[in-house]
């Protein structure tokens, strides 16, 4: 099991739910240097439970294939359960963007081609995480 609460004492959380370590690990870090608090999953189940649990959630970056329950599904119960209230970023590989951009909830869930860099994901998070922006996210 993964912490499940921010390390840094960061207010904003952001969810990781990634099944390779090394992706999860890269994306925390860059993250933790935006002074975000992030929780972590390696799987979609453990997602949904830190998703139901922990409302100081306020973006979700997942990748679109999980063991457990797959990125989209995921996606899916997040925008029925907590519409309005976070924002989503879908990790996919680079072939397959556009067919999982075409899939994803019309509710503002952003598509993130793997692999990316800082830049990439600061963008990201600036298109999906309103909330973010509004608590002091990444600089535009």
């Amino acid at each position: 099991m993964l912490p499940s609460r921010p390390t840094n004492g960061a207010t904003v959380s952001v969810l990781v739910a990634d099944d390779d370590d090394g992706y999860r690990h890269a994306v925390r870090q860059t993250l933790e240097s935006w002074n975000l608090g992030v929780v972590e999953a390696g799987d979609g189940l453990e997602a949904w439970r830190l998703l139901e649990q922990d409302r100081s959630i306020h973006l979700a970056i997942v990748n679109w294939l999980l063991p457990k329950l797959d990125g989209y599904c995921l996606c899916r119960r997040l925008y029925e359960y907590r519409r309005g209230e976070i924002g989503a970023v879908m990790m996919v590989g680079e072939s397959f963007v556009q067919e999982v951009c075409r899939r994803l909830p019309d509710d503002g869930a952003v598509c993130l081609a793997k692999p990316f860099d800082g830049a990439q994901l600061r963008r990201s998070l600036l298109s999906a995480g309103w909330m973010l922006a509004r608590v002091g996210g990444p600089a535009a």
